[in-house]
């Protein structure tokens, strides 16, 4: 009975024309995002583009590869380059991320480079209010950072790293319209009463309505996730992968590579649509009204993310509490998140914590979610 009432449920979810929409829109937002100029151009043409990306792969960001920098660029900031230089300009972009607009480059060397690295990541940490032992934890790790960085071309990670993060994001409110109605929407059509009296009508109907519900939005976050990463490879390529993860966030300090970060940012994005969907259920079932239930989530994300630009940082446990929320942490910048997490005399770094912290919170949610459904069924 339960494979039926599963099938049932989900039938409505996919069949339901609202949430068709919403997933094409989804599905076409995260196949076209990450084209560029090389998805538009012809196969000739991106081929050359990515052959003079990869010009200086494998160089080190010493003071001879500095030094060509400056005479590469057609103004002396490096803001301005020709096409056929462009591996320098990624290099260029990343060095004046790190030390800043105002420098020339010729004035740059790896000293400076370095140095001004290390200054930002100690002024991070000190902005956030870390804990000396929380400091000497980053010390070590910073320690296992190969320095000179290896130049590569991360155009394609970078670009996967970023959409995965907006698709991520995107599924925050995908998951708010599709699931707004799955206990709402009998209350709003009066069925509630002779559903919830029927004689599946108690936990094996919302064990089927909270499976489909997951499912659904699983498996449609996992195929618009699949479609935004074979038009990113098809667009970029797969090179760049097993580069330094510094060469897109230079301040982290912590040794990993590209896919690594991709890895966690899958991790979030899965974590958080669970999170997601198990809110909107739970708030389908309290609230009783899916323009309400939309409405609510809308707020609690939105408010969220502007919480996380007003809370100071020495207010600690509410600005970390709002750092882990979806909408302020998932992107690669949760690298630049120092404060830990202590567990048991040791330390959990924030982006190890927080996809369990979402876990955690969905089984809360489920919890609660249950807990009303049966009392209402016994009434």
């Amino acid at each position: 009975m339960f494979k039926t009432l599963f099938f049932y449920e989900l039938k409505k979810l996919v069949t339901n024309k609202v949430m068709a929409i919403a997933f094409i829109v989804l599905l076409l937002a995260g196949a076209t995002m990450g084209l560029n100029e090389e998805g538009r151009s012809s196969n000739r043409q991106a081929a050359k583009i990515s052959e003079d990306r990869n010009v200086l792969n494998g160089r080190m960001l010493d003071d001879a590869l500095l030094s060509e920098l400056s005479t590469k660029a057609l103004d002396e900031y490096g803001l301005v380059w020709n096409q056929e230089d462009i591996a320098y300009e990624d290099a260029a972009t990343l060095v004046i991320e790190t030390v800043g607009e105002n420098i020339p480059l010729s004035d740059i060397d790896a000293n400076l480079f370095y140095e001004k690295r290390a200054e930002m990541i100690d002024e991070g940490m000190t902005l956030t209010g870390i804990t000396d032992s929380e400091r000497s934890y980053w010390e070590q790790e910073e320690s296992s950072v190969q320095i000179p960085f290896t130049v590569d071309n991360v155009n394609s990670p970078v670009a996967m790293a970023n959409g995965l993060s907006n698709i991520a994001l995107l599924g925050l409110f995908y998951t708010a319209i599709c699931l707004s109605g799955v206990f709402a929407g009998e209350y709003r059509l009066r069925t509630d009463k002779l559903i919830l009296s029927s004689r599946n009508g108690g936990r094996k109907l919302l064990l089927a309505k909270i499976s489909a519900g997951l499912c659904f939005s699983l498996v449609s976050m996992l195929v618009i996730t699949a479609a935004f990463v074979a038009v990113t490879i098809s667009v970029w390529g797969t090179e760049g992968f097993g580069a330094m993860v510094q060469l897109q966030c230079p301040f982290a300090a912590v040794s990993m590579t590209q896919a690594d970060l991709i890895k966690h940012i899958l991790v979030l994005l899965i974590a958080s649509t669970v999170l997601s969907a198990l809110t909107a259920l739970a708030l389908s079932e309290l609230v009783r009204n899916e323009i309400a239930v939309i409405g609510i989530m809308i707020a609690v994300n939105v408010g969220s993310f502007a919480a996380g630009l007003f809370v100071p940082n020495d207010m600690r446990v509410l600005s970390q509490a709002v750092s882990m929320a979806p909408m302020t942490f998932i992107s690669p910048r949760m690298l630049y998140e120092f404060r830990l997490i202590g567990w048991s005399g040791h330390y959990i770094k924030a982006f190890e914590f927080v996809p369990m912290l979402y876990l955690v919170l969905s089984l809360l949610l489920m919890l609660i979610l249950c807990r009303h459904y049966l009392q209402v069924k016994r009434k």
